[in-house]
């Protein structure tokens, strides 16, 4: 899986961006390790499924990671997740996971 992102300023945390482009970084340390695993997946855009098969967890399990992480950073959306996921190095061009 290849992941190409066209992005303004915006989309980075400019002007205007919302929650991820205010993002506290020491928010990071009230997540737990697996959050951070399940965020930085989600943001390489892995399903649940695949999340799941890699960490040996339930899929039940993904998607209550996912939303506990998302409401600890105040994220709404997967694409703030891929906003945050970029100001934290998580994605690079080409990057397949």
């Amino acid at each position: 899986m290849c992941i190409e992102l066209h992005l303004s300023d915006r989309d980075l945390g400019g002007e205007d961006a919302g929650p991820a482009g205010s993002f506290d970084p020491g928010a990071l340390d009230y997540l737990s390790h697996r959050e951070v695993e399940v965020l930085r997946l989600t943001a390489l855009s892995w399903s649940r499924r695949d999340i799941a098969a890699r960490m040996h967890i339930d899929v039940k399990t993904v998607a209550t990671c996912q939303a506990s992480a998302m409401a600890r950073l105040g994220f709404r959306t997967r694409i703030e997740v891929i906003r945050f996921g970029l100001t934290q190095g998580w994605l690079k061009a080409g990057d397949k996971g």
